[in-house]
């Protein structure tokens, strides 16, 4: 009911009151209490037909809305019923959001999905992420690195068990053995980094939660806001006090290849850092080290092992950097700038978001 209904009911009572103060005061009692009676169900009577009627007029308004609304919800459906989603579409989305000053909205060119990046076009090509000159050779490499990551909880452990280890330990033989390589062209294009020469260009000092280390400007500044809120919360927060107060070094940059594989380590583009402590409690740290004398290292119970305070975790998911404790094979104190991979675990469950993403870059 309208404001001015209101005022309109308040003030027919108030010249209801104003007539029967009018009638007692010039008729006869028996008169006065006849006609205040008469005025009383007239006024009750006007009463119930305003609000049965704002209530209709409401409750239509409402009804007609919500047979616009499924109105508008049935025709989407219909056109999404049409839509067939390419492939990699999520994850190209996710790198265009998570890079968006230097990486193009995505397009679809000569029938393969892709993105141009400073001026360089590169096709999604099964998740290789490949300039036209690699699509030739495309069977000759792996994925670029889209995967589950857990934002939230942390991920549910394995059991250990004999099954479990052999599987796990004849995955890492298939993995050293295997002849594809990662194409690193598109890392080192989005970070300058084809050389050692020419990464160090862009190799600067930084503040990381206290300490001085060397990482990549491109990182400065979500790393920087991480920085301040961590600092911040750090005046209230004991835990995280302690835990920066804990911490021996960090460090960043390091060219260097990934143990066992033909990828690049994050640290060699100057995209992540290691936040060691002092003491870790003879907790575990890195499960390669474990591994050396727990062949079921993979099972290893998060209390058992040394990880930054949940607040710092989240606050560096929320600009951008995954957890290296949240990684089947943990480094608990690794960060990386992954935006494009936290964006990614965000959408790739929500259908709606999915579709709402692939109709504005018109990816079908």
């Amino acid at each position: 009911m309208t404001i001015l209904k209101y005022i309109s009911i308040i003030g027919a009572i108030l010249l209801v009151f104003a007539f029967l103060s009018f009638i007692i005061k010039f008729t006869s009692k028996r008169l006065t209490v006849f006609v205040s009676i008469i005025v009383v169900i007239i006024l009750l009577i006007v009463s119930i037909l305003i609000i049965y009627m704002n209530y209709t007029f409401d409750n239509s308004k409402e009804m007609n809305a919500s047979a616009r609304e499924n109105k508008l919800t049935a025709e989407k459906n219909r056109i999404r019923n049409n839509i067939i989603i390419r492939p990699g579409s999520a994850e190209v989305i996710s790198l265009h959001l998570g890079y968006s000053n230097r990486i193009s909205v995505p397009m679809i060119k000569n029938r393969e999905l892709g993105f141009y990046l400073d001026n360089i076009w590169f096709n999604w090509a099964d998740g290789k992420l490949l300039t036209d000159e690699d699509m030739i050779n495309k069977d000759d490499y792996i994925n670029f690195g889209f995967y589950n990551y857990s934002l939230g909880e942390l991920p549910k452990l394995p059991e250990a068990s004999e099954e479990r280890t052999k599987e796990i330990e004849e995955n890492f033989r298939r993995r050293i053995n295997r002849r594809e390589t990662v194409n690193n062209k598109f890392l080192n294009t989005l970070y300058d980094g084809y050389s050692e020469r020419t990464m160090i260009r862009n190799i600067t000092n930084m503040s990381v939660l206290g300490y001085r280390t060397r990482l990549h400007g491109f990182i400065a500044k979500p790393l920087a806001n991480a920085n301040a809120e961590i600092i911040a919360i750090s005046q209230t927060n004991a835990e995280v006090k302690n835990y920066l107060s804990s911490l021996r070094t960090v460090s960043g940059y390091l060219w260097r290849v990934i143990s066992k594989s033909s990828r690049r380590s994050y640290h060699s583009y100057g995209a992540a850092f290691d936040t060691s402590p002092r003491r870790n409690g003879e907790k575990q740290i890195y499960w390669a080290w474990t591994r050396v004398n727990n062949k079921n290292w993979y099972a290893v119970p998060y209390e058992d092992r040394w990880q930054p305070p949940e607040e710092v975790i989240k606050v560096f998911e929320k600009h951008g950097f995954i957890w290296g404790g949240k990684w089947n094979n943990y480094d608990t104190i690794h960060f990386e700038y992954r935006p494009e991979l936290i964006i990614y675990n965000r959408i790739k469950d929500d259908e709606n978001a999915i579709y709402d993403l692939v109709e504005k870059y018109g990816l079908y």
